[in-house]
C-alpha cells in the first residue's frame, strides 16, 4: 500500500512540474485528393464506420456527418452544406469518394448534384493523376 501511495505522490509531482499542457491530437483522418485540386479529409469517430458519426474537412470548413445507409461502401450525410437549403453527402467505396450536394427538403425531386470526385491518398503517395483531371456536375 505504501508503495502505491509513494508512486501516486511521485506521479503527481511529475505532473505538477510540467510547465505546459499538451493536448493529445486525435486521429488525422483519411486524406483525399479531389478532381479540382482541392483536398478533403474524413475523420471517422471510431468503431464501426457504418454506425459512428464522422467529420468531413473540406474547403476550410468542417461538417458533422451522420451515417446514411448505403447498398455498398460508406455513405454519410450532413444537414449543413455549402449552399443554403442544402446538405452534403460523402459517399465512399474503396479508395474513391464523391461529395454530393442534396436538398434538405425531402419533397424536392431535383437539386441533387455531384460536387466533385476524390481519390484517397495513402501514406507515401502523391495525389493520383486522375484526381487532377476535369470534373463534371451531374
Amino acid at each position: 500500500m505504501r508503495a502505491a501511495v509513494a508512486l501516486l505522490v511521485l506521479a503527481g509531482a511529475a505532473l505538477a512540474s510540467c510547465d505546459h499542457h499538451e493536448e493529445i491530437a486525435g486521429p488525422a483522418g483519411l486524406p483525399y485528393a479531389c478532381a479540382d485540386g482541392r483536398a478533403a479529409r474524413i475523420h471517422y469517430d471510431g468503431g464501426d464506420p457504418n454506425r459512428m458519426p464522422a467529420r468531413l474537412s473540406f474547403d476550410g470548413r468542417e461538417f458533422e456527418m451522420a451515417p446514411d445507409p448505403a447498398m455498398s461502401g460508406l455513405r454519410y450525410r450532413s444537414e449543413t452544406g455549402l449552399a443554403p437549403g442544402h446538405g452534403l453527402v460523402w459517399s465512399a467505396e474503396g479508395d474513391e469518394a464523391a461529395l454530393i450536394e442534396v436538398p434538405l427538403d425531402p419533397a424536392a425531386t431535383a437539386g441533387e448534384r455531384e460536387i466533385l470526385r476524390c481519390a484517397r491518398v495513402r501514406e507515401g503517395e502523391t495525389a493520383p493523376a486522375e484526381a487532377h483531371g476535369g470534373h463534371e456536375d451531374h
